[in-house]
């Protein structure tokens, strides 16, 4: 048995890309937003949410650009914004998302939460059920331990087709302007405590089987009165470091040891990473002048809008002590601390990342 949902292009891709946005931000961590403008798009292509109204895409549906679908991103980017952590929660995703379609006066979608730590038994359901109500399926991966999904780690997409064996269902991925099949049990079960999920899109009255109780959010203020919550109170905002590639990135800088006028690897690190952004990195003379073996960086990105330059300055120099540092990450504290062989020091590796 296999199903798949009609699509769309714009221009060669196939469906939407973060990496064609000139927004940095957008670029590197937009992807909940696009796996949202995508969905718009299709409900006002295949669900009709632009018969007599405004619809959810802004833009000509019959000339889909990269221009309109970048202008596109930019008005979503409000609902979704990038951020340190990343759209790591469901409720996030959601909570953005319903509010784009109240705003564009869409009361026929509703859209709820599968988490990630329901069994594969029960995903596999509620994705066939959904795929055969013809409405895309947006999934978060957070960490996996298959490498398979390397570039699909602490990442939005969206499922648009599935195709059954006899002990096995594919899954038809769309991300990155292109489309993939992916083994589904292999990408539901990750290895990982953290877990994401998929957001469940549904017509206003349908009733769908298995959705969380608690989870359901309709696109406006409040819940249909028959959609309620049990009452359950979300997280709130969660403060310390929560986001493992950041951990990774921070931990990298760390462990690299950048005493004063002894920041050359350092400086060598930031201008590679710097230039697989993109950005170019200009060193000046100081450490000629001041007898050390690296001089300050200066990167320069073009901003998209008008107004005044923004600098951000951050510190390479390590204060002794602080050489042979290895940080230990405590997740549940979202704290960060030496592991006793080595002070921390006076640095701002947080700032430079």
């Amino acid at each position: 048995m296999k199903k798949e949902l009609d699509y769309f292009n714009i221009e060669e891709l196939y469906g939407g890309n973060q990496e064609i946005f000139a927004d940095l931000w957008m670029r590197g961590g937009g992807c909940a937003a696009v796996t949202a403008c995508d969905l718009s798009i299709y409900l006002d292509l295949y669900k009709g949410t632009r018969d007599g109204g405004q619809g959810l895409y802004p833009f000509d549906l019959k000339n889909l650009t990269k221009e309109s679908y970048e202008r596109f991103a930019m008005l979503m980017k409000p609902y979704l914004r990038p951020r340190f952590s990343g759209i790591d929660k469901l409720d996030i995703y959601l909570g953005g998302f319903q509010k784009y379609l109240a705003d564009r006066g869409c009361d026929r979608i509703r859209v709820s939460g599968f988490s990630g730590s329901e069994p594969f038994e029960k995903a596999r359901e509620m994705l066939i059920s959904r795929i055969d109500a013809g409405f895309p399926v947006p999934m978060l991966n957070l960490r996996h331990k298959d490498r398979t999904f390397s570039d699909f780690e602490w990442h939005w997409f969206l499922l648009t087709g599935y195709e059954c064996f006899d002990d096995s269902i594919m899954v038809k991925v769309v991300s990155y302007g292109e489309y993939v099949w992916f083994d589904f049990k292999a990408l539901w079960n990750s290895g990982h405590r953290l877990k994401g999920g998929l957001i469940i899109v549904r017509e206003k009255g349908e009733t769908v089987q298995g959705l969380i109780s608690g989870s359901s959010f309709a696109a406006g203020a409040v819940a249909d009165p028959a959609e309620e919550t049990d009452g359950e109170e979300d997280d709130g905002p969660r403060f310390g470091l929560t986001d493992p590639y950041l951990f990774e990135r921070f931990e990298k800088l760390v462990k690299i040891d950048s005493p004063s006028h002894g920041e050359r690897e350092m400086a060598d690190c930031l201008k590679a990473e710097l230039a697989s952004l993109g950005i170019d990195a200009k060193e000046d003379n100081a450490g000629e002048l001041t007898g050390g073996n690296a001089g300050n960086l200066y990167a320069y990105v073009k901003g998209s809008i008008p107004g005044a330059p923004i600098r951000l300055s951050a510190q390479m120099e390590t204060a002794s002590p602080g050489t042979g540092r290895k940080p230990v990450w405590d997740q549940e504290e979202g704290m960060i601390r030496s592991d006793g062989s080595a002070v921390r020091g006076a640095d701002d590796a947080a700032g430079i990342l």
